[in-house]
């Protein structure tokens, strides 16, 4: 599943799906672009596998300074 969203409401989803606290959202910060993924594991609980992963624009931004 893809979901396209911003990164306040990203960060809100992120907490419930690993069952923290609504505090918890603020440490789930994203720049323009950021890539996490979560997988759900046989029990039925999700772990972060990437967050904020902005490594696409690398090559994009050597590309820019050339």
């Amino acid at each position: 599943v893809l979901i396209v969203t911003h990164g306040g409401s990203a960060g809100v989803l992120i907490a419930q799906l690993i069952e923290s606290t609504p505090r918890a959202t603020r440490a789930f910060r994203h720049g323009n672009t950021g890539i996490t993924q979560l997988i759900r594991r046989e029990d039925g609980s999700f772990t972060i596998t990437r967050l904020d992963d902005r490594r696409h624009l690398e090559d994009l931004a050597d590309a820019v300074t050339k």
